[in-house]
């Protein structure tokens, strides 16, 4: 007896339908959030949303769009402050050479000796000092100074002529140095002004450079007239009508001198003849 041949089992086609799932579509596929999920990007919106509104309508307004003229903005503001710095830079500079430059002056402290021949007192010799009050080296110094008794005061429009006409060369003077230069009076002037018949004046210029710069010279004018003249010895025991002998080459002599009552102390530039002064400098050629 031959085997039976097996049919496989026909399942109907409602029982298929009914047992197959309907795959979505590519276009209906979505992720599914949790519901924590969810309850925290509505926690995000509702926390950083109202705070952050402002700011984002701010942006539009000033940024959104603006970029080049915002560049402008910022590249002008960076040009002001870069001119600010350079400004700042070129003060304190200044105030660097103004601090450190030298500074000549005649100091109005102007001692005296006796010029004595063979014993006798012929005149009277007054030591100028000049002085560099500055930190740093004063070069190509030069300049006159003049010593004059006259019967009357010196008064507005007096131009101060040079009574030493030579050329000396320049020399330097250091930081906080000093240099001397003598000026002689005759005995005979020198009684006539103690007697205050006639009166005593010493003027004169003196023109240097620094070496912090390239700058220009600089000048400064000078006068003054000697006030008063007391002896070194005690004279209250003379009688009224007696004086000290100024010739008596034992006696010694304390002067006073002040500035002149006449305008004639400039520095640089403020001094009327600044431009005539450099001119005749022999370093200015």
């Amino acid at each position: 007896m031959g085997k039976r041949k097996k049919h496989p089992r026909q399942i109907p086609s409602s029982a298929k339908q009914k047992n197959r799932r309907d795959d979505p579509p590519p276009t209906a596929m979505r992720v599914q959030q949790t519901p924590e999920s969810n309850q925290e990007s509505q926690h995000a919106t509702n926390e950083h949303g109202p705070f952050m509104k402002p700011f984002i309508g701010l942006y539009r307004i000033l940024f959104d769009g603006r970029s080049a003229a915002w560049t402008a903005i910022f590249t002008a503001v960076i040009t002001w402050y870069t001119i600010q710095l350079t400004y700042i830079s070129d003060l304190a500079n200044r105030n660097n050479v103004a601090a450190q430059r030298p500074f000549v002056y005649l100091a109005q402290q102007i001692n005296g000796s006796k010029l004595i021949d063979k014993g006798a007192v012929t005149g009277m010799r007054f030591h100028l000092r000049l002085e560099n009050s500055g930190n740093t080296p004063a070069t190509n110094v030069w300049g006159r100074s003049t010593l004059q008794v006259r019967s009357e005061r010196l008064t507005e429009g007096f131009d101060f002529p040079d009574g030493d006409t030579s050329s000396p060369s320049p020399t330097i003077l250091g930081p906080r140095g000093y240099g001397e230069q003598m000026l002689d009076v005759p005995l005979n002037d020198f009684f006539q002004v103690v007697q205050k018949k006639q009166f005593l004046y010493i003027w004169g210029w003196v023109m240097y450079s620094d070496t912090l710069a390239s700058t220009p010279f600089h000048l400064t004018e000078f006068c003054f007239e000697l006030t008063g003249v007391a002896p070194s010895i005690d004279t209250t025991s003379l009688p009224p009508t007696e004086t000290f002998d100024v010739s008596d080459p034992k006696i010694g002599y304390n002067f006073t001198f002040n500035p002149c009552a006449v305008s004639h102390h400039c520095v640089d530039e403020s001094c009327p003849d600044y431009a005539a002064l450099v001119a005749k400098h022999p370093a200015s050629s």
